[in-house]
């Protein structure tokens, strides 16, 4: 039998989105530990994304095995070294001699503030809460911090600590400078260039991950393609392949999470894209595209009937985001079956030429009670035209018919009937559940049940509406000025899928390029990969390839 256990995987994140989503991320796992003697085995193997260490003061630590970059100005009130690694003894043997700015002259600048919850978080280190009985705190009433309003940056909201070797800054550029942005695809790829010939950041931090590892399953990357993050990404990637030519990558690539009126920001936009889009989908395993959600795609009657979720917010839209790449992910992180990343990749993408997948979530789940039923499947499925999944890959309209050529599907946190007397039973619905969602050959499509639900950590946006604490549609109605629950986890269905619907995004970029003439945009020649109209004609024309790919036919 295979065992799971040491089958290592390194997480990327590149911006400033990115790392909004990865928070999230992040401080999801966090709510999986369990403490005391009495409490349930956790269904995620924490070693596969998390690793243990020892700091040369003999600290015992247990952090993300992850590599973040950001502009400066974007860690906030982070600092390189936290408590787990801070040099108290100032000591120059303990924990790692670098900084922030290494080769960088240092110019005093004020702290960044930390908001009311992050102070809070360090009152609770200090008081030791973590220690105290799992009852007693969910007795407590959490206290509301207001996130919406407190959060400009991922740092903002972040439970975890990291290793020192996780940050990587560029210094060249700084975070909103208006001046100076860091806004095309060949500025981050001469930016990579450059972060490796100062700090070579590959040599000492990626390999410092990497080959501490067993046995490396992948990579996961998480990078925001509409700036200068997608060029940054290709270089990265190629360094990484020339090392692990035949190792699984999985890349997830943001799109801009705020709309543009500028017509000139869009059309870079549009190219930073496309050139992302290529490069990514050539040096990856799987490339998935990702959208965060905007304000007119709401649908209180759809995928949306249970978020009051804005979608202006970076910090509501990526939360989002995050649950479906998480759920998805428990595929190659979950006990019970574990399925290797190279296999998973290996039947999205089983036809050997669809490297762009597409990821569908249905947050939450709506179901009620198993006393009630659960529901009705066929109502859950679809709701008169409009489905339950929220496409997070593409744009289109959800009543556009697609055609699924595989998938993975991860359905979660559906409750255990309490009396066997109830129909259907917890499994019964289940599989009634995915049957109905397996439009293709069973031989290709995984189907995969995790009991452990979605967890919400006070760290995350409270912006459900209509559940109860356990994310079950809660039937009970409620007297004006009535409290309502604070939903503490939801249960979850993601489908990691590739689609024929990827075509269209693809002939939309497509189009787009064909709409740019690149003599209006010298910035995009500079430096040593500055880009031709030449480059622009040859990604067209190997993108009409991609797309043609996905053809129903």
């Amino acid at each position: 039998m295979f065992t799971p256990t040491m089958h290592e995987i390194l997480t990327i994140q590149l911006g400033q989105f990115s790392n909004f989503v990865g928070t999230h991320f992040w401080n999801a796992q966090d709510s999986y530990f369990t403490y005391g003697e009495d409490a349930p085995e956790p269904e995620v193997l924490h070693d596969v994304i998390f690793r243990a260490g020892v700091t040369q003061r003999g600290i015992e630590t247990y952090t993300p095995r992850l590599m973040v970059y950001d502009l400066k100005g974007g860690f906030g009130s982070l600092k390189k070294f936290n408590k787990l690694f801070e040099d108290t003894d100032k000591n120059p043997t303990d924990a790692i001699d670098f900084t922030w700015d290494q080769n960088v002259q240092q110019f005093a600048e004020e702290e960044y503030p930390k908001n009311e919850y992050l102070q809070n978080l360090e009152e609770e280190e200090k008081e030791n809460r973590a220690q105290q009985n799992q009852m007693e705190i969910e007795e407590q009433e959490e206290p509301n911090y207001h996130l919406d309003e407190q959060v400009h940056l991922w740092s903002d909201y972040n439970r975890i600590f990291y290793h020192p070797r996780s940050f990587n800054q560029l210094t060249q550029y700084q975070l909103d400078n208006d001046f100076k942005p860091f806004d095309v695809f060949s500025y981050g790829r001469d930016a990579y260039d450059d972060a490796e010939k100062e700090l070579e950041t590959y040599d000492e931090n990626f390999r410092f991950f990497a080959e501490e590892c067993d046995a490396v399953q992948g990579f996961q990357f998480l990078t925001t393609t509409f700036d200068g993050f997608g060029g940054f990404a290709t270089s990265f990637l190629e360094t990484i392949r020339d090392d692990y030519p035949k190792t699984s990558i999985v890349t997830f690539g943001f799109s801009n999470p705020g709309d543009l009126t500028n017509e000139r920001s869009n059309k870079k936009q549009s190219l930073n894209t496309a050139f992302s889009t290529f490069n990514l989908t050539e040096l990856s395993t799987l490339y998935v595209p990702l959208n965060p959600p905007r304000a007119n795609e709401l649908d209180s009657l759809g995928w949306s009937r249970h978020l009051s979720l804005d979608a202006s917010l970076p910090y509501h839209t990526s939360a989002l985001l995050s649950a479906g790449i998480e759920t998805a992910s428990l595929v190659y992180r979950n006990k019970k079956n574990f399925t290797p990343m190279c296999d998973l990749l290996s039947r999205i993408n089983w036809r050997q030429n669809t490297k762009i997948g597409s990821l569908s979530l249905a947050f939450p789940l709506p179901i009620g009670q198993p006393a009630s039923g659960y529901g009705d499947v066929s109502k859950i499925v679809v709701n008169g035209r409009r489905s339950i999944f929220k496409d997070l890959s593409t744009r289109l309209d959800g009543s556009l018919e697609e055609s699924m050529i595989t998938q993975s599907l991860v359905v979660r946190g559906v409750p255990t009937e309490k009396d066997s007397r109830y129909k259907p039973t917890r499994s019964e619905f289940i599989s009634e559940l995915l049957d109905k969602l397996t439009t293709v050959n069973g031989m290709l499509s995984l189907r995969n049940v995790v009991d452990t639900a979605y967890p919400l950590p006070d760290s995350h946006p409270r912006f459900f509406s209509g559940l109860d604490a356990s994310g079950l549609i809660d039937a009970h109605p409620r007297y004006l000025y009535a409290p309502v629950p604070h939903t503490r986890s939801v249960p979850v269905i993601s489908r990691l899928s590739t689609t024929t619907r990827t075509r269209h995004t693809l002939q939309e970029q497509i189009h787009a390029l064909r709409t740019i003439n690149l003599k209006q945009f010298p910035e995009y020649s500079e430096g040593a990969h500055g880009l031709t109209e030449d480059d622009v004609g040859e990604v067209k024309e190997k993108m009409y390839g991609l797309a043609e790919v996905y053809d129903e036919s």
